[in-house]
């Protein structure tokens, strides 16, 4: 902590799984998976104006016992960066404004353990931001207006190189929060998505998000 306004957060993980299957008839699918990350996280606090961006690097292996005399299951990696971020801002004592950023770049390849070498098969870029003013109603109740954005898309590597899809949607979304005295929460979220796929397909979708929490 460096201020009453301004924290770091230095976050690492290393797991070690072994799955192994008491039947043998299953036996070929024994495997090893480590999971490395590391995420630094900084936190913004003002009276009026809050942020948390973070940054993960993260790295997945799987490496499968008898991959050497079965020809059927290969050993595969998984590769990760992404940034996060959040940001609030209290324009008065009764509205805020608050945005969301997402951005994550990942990779899929077959992995050679031994050498600690991979041939990377595909990749993935994700972005999801969104934007919403809330208005708190009264001490319970609690309404926002936004708009959210989401694009992904996934790509082969390697020689033939190609486009997978590309999925991109916008669209307007409406929040509606309670909080009751006994601790009890309800949350809704709804979003009308635009959406457009690779090929010129456009659709139309409802999302519709519950969530509750009742304190008897």
């Amino acid at each position: 902590q460096f201020s009453n306004h301004l924290t770091l957060d230095l976050i690492g993980e290393y797991h070690l799984n072994h799955l192994v299957f008491i039947k043998s008839a299953r036996s070929a699918l024994n495997n090893k998976n480590r999971i490395l990350k590391f995420s630094p996280v900084v936190h913004i606090n003002y009276k009026k104006f809050a942020m948390e961006p973070s940054i993960e690097v993260l790295a997945n292996y799987t490496v499968y016992d008898f991959e050497d005399i079965n020809p059927n299951v290969r050993s595969f990696s998984f590769r990760q960066i992404s940034y996060k971020d959040s940001l609030r801002v209290n324009i008065t004592n009764k509205l805020k404004l608050k945005t969301r950023l997402l951005y994550r770049y990942f990779e899929r390849g077959i992995l050679y353990w031994d050498s600690f070498k991979e041939t990377p098969q595909s990749s993935n870029r994700e972005l999801l931001t969104d934007l919403l003013l809330l208005d708190q109603v009264d001490e319970v109740f609690q309404i926002g207006l936004g708009i959210k954005y989401y694009n992904l898309n996934q790509q082969n590597l390697g020689v033939n190189s190609s486009l997978i899809m590309n999925q991109e949607s916008i669209g307007p979304q409406i929040a509606i929060s309670a909080y009751f005295l006994s601790g009890s929460m309800l949350n809704i979220t709804g979003w009308y998505e635009f959406r457009k796929s690779h090929g010129g397909v456009q659709r139309e979708i409802p999302n519709i998000y519950l969530n509750t929490s009742v304190k008897f």
